[in-house]
């Protein structure tokens, strides 16, 4: 198939990828709490998007070896590409992140605390951190939402001190992976606490590292 048939295929693929972003921006401008329609439309987007993106890798590949393509073309076509690519991993993204949130469930199931006494002097709550069953992050970005997702119920409960909220940290982040050596180069108190989940978020959870990160995973698929 030469490269204008398969443009002719691309146009109405495009067209259908484009009214599923927007049906998943209006999903989530009207902030839609119903976690299997999230879901739905997560599989929904990969799925219009890998159509598009498989059309789009056979352009590319064939322009790429034809000697009448100029750079300037050439250039064109891909900075179209990367502008589709760019707005899919945007809006997974955020579709993913309101998921994780809403999944407060299965959250809860990680989250079963014991309460082990009451300090008689500030009432704050003390728990034996080995309860606690928690994923462990090791550094991988692409796993970095669904980790997040879990461990800021932790990290926003205002009944936890920081000291126990670090040792949390330690306890959900895997041994001797990149995480772990992060959390670690910080004394365990609660006085560092907050700067080590900075930094954590700084190395691993940054929206341009997450939106890369997926964009290198879909044009390996």
């Amino acid at each position: 198939m030469d490269v204008e048939s398969i443009k002719k295929l691309r146009t109405p693929t495009r067209s259908n990828f484009t009214r599923a972003l927007n049906k998943v921006s209006d999903i989530l401008d009207k902030k839609i709490e119903d976690t299997d329609v999230l879901a739905a439309q997560i599989v929904l987007l990969e799925q219009k998007f890998k159509e598009l993106n498989d059309l789009d890798t056979k352009i590319l590949a064939i322009l790429q070896n034809d000697t009448t393509c100029t750079q300037e073309n050439f250039d064109l076509e891909y900075e179209a590409i990367t502008a589709y690519e760019d707005r899919f991993l945007e809006t997974e993204t955020k579709l993913q992140r309101r998921l994780n949130t809403l999944e407060k469930p299965k959250q809860e199931n990680c989250y079963n605390r014991t309460v082990i006494k009451e300090a008689s002097d500030n009432c704050n709550r003390k728990f034996k951190l080995p309860e606690l069953e928690l994923k462990q992050f090791n550094g991988n970005i692409k796993e970095w939402l669904q980790w997040w997702g879990q461990y800021k119920k932790i990290h926003e409960d205002s009944d936890i001190v920081d000291d126990d909220k670090f040792q949390y940290l330690i306890q959900s982040t895997l041994k001797g992976s990149p995480a772990r050596q992060l959390v670690e180069s910080f004394p365990p108190s609660g006085q560092n606490y907050e700067e080590a989940v900075k930094c954590l978020k700084q190395g691993f959870g940054r929206d341009d590292l997450l939106i890369e990160v997926y964009k290198i995973s879909f044009r390996l698929s």
